[in-house]
């Protein structure tokens, strides 16, 4: 496979610090919905955002840790299926870079 250019780099780092703060948002939005859960104990609550906060960093890992040019496909396609990134911010890159028929 062929390097990623400077120019699909540089559109990659926009993306992926979008993409973070887009999932960023929404597992606190989530979080906060369990917090305000009045129905559930304090425990029960703090049981929840705990384990949406750990499942939610494992996906986070998959999509974000790391920043190499290597891992920024793999990461493109993680964001991707995860919703973060839509077909048109894909439009953005080189067409040797991303190929949505994968």
């Amino acid at each position: 496979m062929e390097p990623m250019s400077e120019k699909d780099w540089r559109a990659f780092k926009a993306l992926k610090a979008d993409a973070l703060e887009r999932y960023c948002a929404s597992i606190l939005a989530e979080s906060a919905a369990l917090s305000a859960d009045m129905a559930r104990t304090a425990h029960e609550r703090y049981l929840a955002v705990y384990a949406l906060i750990d499942k939610r960093n494992r996906s986070m890992a998959k999509a974000f840790d790391g920043h190499s040019r290597s891992k920024a496909l793999y990461q493109l396609r993680v964001m991707h299926t995860m919703g973060l990134i839509a077909d048109e911010d894909l439009q953005r890159f080189g067409l040797q870079c991303f190929d949505l028929d994968d």
